[in-house]
């Protein structure tokens, strides 16, 4: 199961072992659902978070390809 770090947190296993926050991670079943109860994490869908990206990456583009564009200035 692939889960998705939401907060920084040890692992209760190996103490040196550090997870960061966003990071992508696969566990057991066992293990990721035990992190979801947790709040820890939440199951990671490639293919919504992908989507997401998309869409802050187009409302970026948008925004840029709307400033300037289509206005007439007058040279002085």
């Amino acid at each position: 199961m692939k889960v998705k770090i939401l907060s920084d947190f040890r692992d209760k296993y190996d103490y040196s072992r550090l997870y960061k926050a966003g990071d992508v991670i696969t566990l057991n079943e066992e293990r990721g659902n035990e992190l979801i109860a947790l709040g820890l994490v939440e199951p990671f869908n490639k293919k919504e978070d992908t989507t997401e990206e998309e869409k802050e990456d187009t409302t970026e583009e948008e925004k840029e390809d709307t400033t300037g564009k289509g206005r007439k200035t007058k040279d002085a």
